[in-house]
Parts: structure tokens; sequence; C-alpha cells
């Protein structure tokens, strides 16, 4: 089975997805990372300002199946917090985990992190109008969704775990 987990940004996807590969045993693979690892910029951002929306959602989808056929074995996938918007990419990520925390404590971690720069004019605003279009589409598409607060990894992750094992018997 492969494992996707999903999120808004900051959610703690690639974190709990990375800890939940190794207590399965599992590969572990960042779309995001992979997606770098196949186009000639330094980072997803670069493309992304570079060449625009289209162009990364094309290198998302693409990364994608290239990893789904090229690595047929059980794997944990994290996703990009984004690719809810991308209708052909997500159609592909079954067993979606979504994992769900409130606006409120996304946007301070996106804050005390650094902006990114489609937040950049109005950043509360626009992460609000973010958060209210991609939260329903990431609920409507997931297998199993784990509403965390604001905890520790550890305590965030043993959450996850008992959840997901719960889920699959």
């Amino acid at each position: 089975m492969t494992y996707f987990f999903a999120g808004i940004k900051h959610s703690g996807k690639s974190t709990h997805a990375k800890l939940f590969a190794k207590y399965k045993h599992l590969p572990f693979y960042d779309l995001d990372r992979y997606i770098e690892d196949n186009i000639k910029y330094k980072s997803v951002r670069e493309l992304y300002k570079t060449e625009g929306k289209e162009a990364f959602q094309r290198a998302e989808y693409n990364s994608l199946i290239k990893l789904l056929l090229e690595q047929k074995e059980d794997k944990v996938i994290a996703l990009g917090g984004g690719i809810c918007d991308n209708d052909k990419a997500f159609l592909l990520c079954n067993n979606l985990i979504f994992i769900d925390i409130n606006e409120k404590t996304l946007f301070d971690r996106i804050n005390f992190l650094g902006l990114p720069p489609f937040l950049q004019d109005d950043p509360k605003n626009q992460f609000h109008s973010l958060y209210i279009h991609r939260r329903p589409l990431y609920l409507n598409r997931a297998k199993l969704v784990i509403e965390l607060e604001d905890l520790s990894i550890e305590d965030a992750f043993n959450i996850i775990k008992n959840k997901i094992n719960k889920w699959e018997r």
C-alpha cells in the first residue's frame, strides 16, 4: 500500500510521513524533494517563481507518476501542500491521510518559519482564503482525517500512528 500524507503548509505532513515510514519499515519520499531531483531548478519554490503555477503542476504530476511507476513497493509519500489544486496529480493519491490542523496554528507556524512568495501581500487574509479553499478538498478526498492540535512531534505522531493502525484493521 502507498500511504499519501497530505495537509496544508506546515501541518507536519513530511515529518510525520517520515516517522510513519520508519515505524512501518517502508521507504519514504517527499514529493517536493522528488520533484527537485527531476527539474533544472534548485527548489520547487524557484520553479514556481520562475515558470509559474502550470509548470510547477506539470512537474508535480510527472514526478508523482514517475515515483509511482518506478517505485512499485509499498511506500509513504509526503505530498506538497497544494497538490489538492492539481486535479491530475490529486486523483492519483489513493489512501490519502489528511493531517488537519486549525487555521490559526498553521498561520502562526508559517509566519514564524517565513512567509512563502504566494503570501506576501496580505499574509493573514491570503492564508485564510487558501485554507478555506484547500481544507474541504482534502476532507473530501481523504480516506483518513487526523485532527491534531499544536502538540509535540512525539505526541502528534502517537495519535497518527494509533489512528492509522485502527483504520487499517
